[in-house]
């Protein structure tokens, strides 16, 4: 078994940029474009904060992992030091308590999984909401360094009930197949915000969720494509990740 200090390595490669900066298997799908009176909220309000994170598994026991959570609370990242080797097969689940803001729903949160495998290894991940319809279900063979990324618009979180607390799920199962494989999850990065690929929307109908294009020196482009006010261009030559850019007056 590896131990939580190597797995810091995860840590230091691990942040909402870099997640950012993945492509994504699947991208959000933000609200249809909404009336010109509709009110605008700013993309910064359009985030969850991490309640409480858990893991449970033969691919997580007890001790094997450690959790950290961005500044801002709207990023969590979960550290992993269990190895595995030989032929077998073991499951991971961890679950994020987020609170939503009220009024709001968001889709799957945008999501990264890393880790390491040789020899032969198939991860199987699903994404849900606790007290929702459906899950989102891939599985695919892993090797070498491997970085896997997500954001689904659907299921939706069952915040639009009268709750802002909801449970966020992912379950991963490891098959290694050979004597030879050895499988390792370094890191999963859990990030809630529009900016990094988050789908957002409004819980009212007649009251539809539009973001407000960015003023200068904030950030445009990225996953859900935001656009800069009038009269301004988005510069991605200086841009922190290489997924976005930054608003400014030309």
């Amino acid at each position: 078994m590896f131990s939580i200090a190597h797995s810091a390595r995860a840590l230091r490669r691990s942040s909402a940029s870099a997640l950012a900066a993945l492509p994504l298997a699947a991208a959000a799908v933000f609200c249809n474009a909404a009336p010109a009176n509709a009110a605008e909220v700013n993309a910064a309000v359009l985030r969850a904060s991490f309640a409480s994170i858990d893991a449970e598994g033969g691919l997580c026991p007890p001790g094997s992992f450690v959790t950290a959570l961005s500044e801002d609370g709207a990023t969590a990242t979960v550290l992993f030091s269990q190895a595995l080797a030989g032929i077998q097969s073991a499951s991971c689940s961890i679950t994020f308590e987020l609170d939503v803001p009220a009024g709001l729903s968001l889709g799957l949160p945008s999501s990264a999984i890393r880790g390491f495998a040789q020899d032969g290894a198939t991860l199987t991940r699903s994404y849900s909401f606790q007290g929702a319809s459906g899950a989102q279900q891939l599985s695919e063979s892993v090797d070498q360094d491997y970085a896997l990324a997500t954001a689904f618009s659907d299921p939706r979180s069952p915040t639009c009930g009268g709750t802002q607390r909801v449970t966020y799920v992912i379950d991963l199962t490891a098959d290694l197949l050979s004597e030879n494989t050895f499988f390792q999850v370094d890191s999963i990065d859990v990030d809630t915000s529009f900016r990094f690929g988050t789908s957002w929307d409004s819980c009212d109908p007649a009251d539809p969720l539009t973001v407000a294009p960015s003023q200068p020196g904030e950030f445009c482009d990225g996953p859900n494509q935001q656009p800069c006010a009038e009269g301004l261009l988005c510069d991605r030559e200086t841009a922190p990740n290489n997924n976005e850019g930054t608003c400014f007056v030309p």
